[in-house]
């Protein structure tokens, strides 16, 4: 079964964060700070099922909130960072990397 990773990189401060897959929530956490060393607050792999997954990612303090569908088998990592007020995401065919 593939897997998805996702990566909460930069922007986080004190954030509460909930991402759903296909409308099943696979993370929901509060205090998720941005590391400005590494530019990474928190990291997450999940299985997926089937071509296709619709990804919903949700900072509830702020009242952001972005999805994106996306084929599995051309992604398997995303990037979640705010910048500017605006919740983005990033589709790589790779993991990202941090120093």
């Amino acid at each position: 079964m593939p897997g998805l990773n996702i990566d909460l990189q930069d922007g986080f401060i004190n954030d509460h964060v909930i991402i759903c897959i296909n409308a099943v929530e696979v993370f929901n956490q509060r205090s998720i700070k941005s590391n400005k060393m590494l530019g990474l607050a928190e990291q997450l792999h999940t299985p997926c099922q089937g071509r296709r997954a619709l990804v919903s990612i949700k900072v509830t303090n702020r009242n952001l909130e972005n999805e994106i569908e996306i084929e599995l088998n051309h992604c398997i990592a995303l990037g979640v960072a705010i910048i500017d007020g605006q919740l983005l995401i990033r589709v790589s065919d790779t993991p990202f990397a941090y120093a």
